[in-house]
């Protein structure tokens, strides 16, 4: 870790934080443009299908692995607004623009698995295990790391050593 600054406490004066706000009102403008073609993709691709709407912009349809909502999908990023919409949207269909922080995404949902109860309860057990596994081990370290911080050690090593050595001689 290394610290890059140190500043007052309390609100920063408009001119430390001037061009910071200019840059995220452009970034905002230009989502903005973006959500409005957003929303004519979106309406072509009801009709035509999304592929061609995108390729009548020069635009490229990505796909994604699948994906859980907890682990980064390729593209669309981690733990934001399109990976949410990508859980409630229909299979087959192709949602309205979608607004993140970083972008704005057209999406449709080409295929899901629906997750079983009975694998997820298997699995529960095991993690099960394996968490209070970890704890306890975790707990017989700390329980350790305490006898070894309160014990009073009197190391006589030296002194054995020299009695075995004139004991040898």
């Amino acid at each position: 870790m290394r610290l890059d600054s140190i500043a007052p406490k309390g609100v920063a004066p408009f001119e430390v934080v001037k061009d910071e706000i200019k840059e995220r009102l452009a970034a905002e403008k230009v989502l903005d443009t973006f959500v409005a073609l957003g929303t004519a993709i979106s309406q072509q691709a009801q009709r035509d299908g999304l592929e061609a709407a995108a390729r009548q912009r020069a635009l490229e349809v990505e796909t994604t692995e699948l994906f859980t909502r907890s682990q980064p999908a390729g593209g669309l990023g981690a733990f934001n607004e399109a990976i949410g919409a990508a859980f409630a949207l229909p299979v087959g269909k192709v949602s309205a623009p979608i607004r993140t922080r970083d972008g704005v995404f057209v999406i449709r949902v080409d295929a899901r698995v629906e997750s079983k109860k009975e694998v997820f309860e298997l699995q529960k057990q095991l993690q099960r295990q394996q968490i209070l596994g970890a704890v306890r081990q975790q707990m017989v370290r700390d329980f350790l790391e305490g006898l070894r911080k309160g014990a009073k050690i009197d190391d006589r090593r030296a002194a054995i050593r020299a009695a075995e050595r004139r004991s040898a001689s």
